[in-house]
């Protein structure tokens, strides 16, 4: 009868590391499905806060200081992936920067850089236009003529 009781525990205990297994497979996977579904939402969310963001901008008219305020603004946040381009006209070469456009991205312009930019041009007027290409969103601010 030894052995016979030394069989039942072991084939006990090899059943209940099977469903000990089981369970972390099984919680494991529940919390992939509920990690996937989070980064979802978050995605979805800082989307949606992107567009609030930019879409004040698209087709609305502004002075060269809510352009230069804007710039700034919109350069100094913390995520990456928008682009702000100030342009003469709609066919025209872009005002200057050191390399002949004052195209600024996020993390990569300084307040100076705008500044300068835009020195001395609060009454000139510019159009607003927002556009998304490959996730970057890019604000445009074009002089009218």
């Amino acid at each position: 009868m030894d052995n016979a009781q030394k069989a039942i525990m072991i084939g006990v205990g090899l059943f209940i590391t099977i469903i000990i297994i089981a369970a972390v497979m099984l919680i494991t996977g529940m919390g992939q499905n509920l990690l996937n579904k989070g980064q979802a939402q978050v995605s979805g969310i800082s989307e949606s806060l992107m567009n609030d963001l930019t879409q004040q901008y698209d087709g609305k008219t502004f002075s060269g200081s809510q352009v230069r305020s804007a710039a700034v603004q919109l350069v100094n946040r913390d995520e990456s992936g928008i682009k702000v381009q100030i342009l003469n006209s709609e066919n025209a070469q872009v005002v200057s920067k050191g390399d002949g456009q004052n195209s600024f991205e996020s993390g990569s312009a300084s307040t100076s850089e705008i500044n300068k930019a835009l020195s001395g041009k609060d009454s000139i007027k510019y159009s607003g236009s927002v556009s998304t290409t490959n996730g970057t969103v890019t604000v445009k601010f074009i002089k009218k003529s």
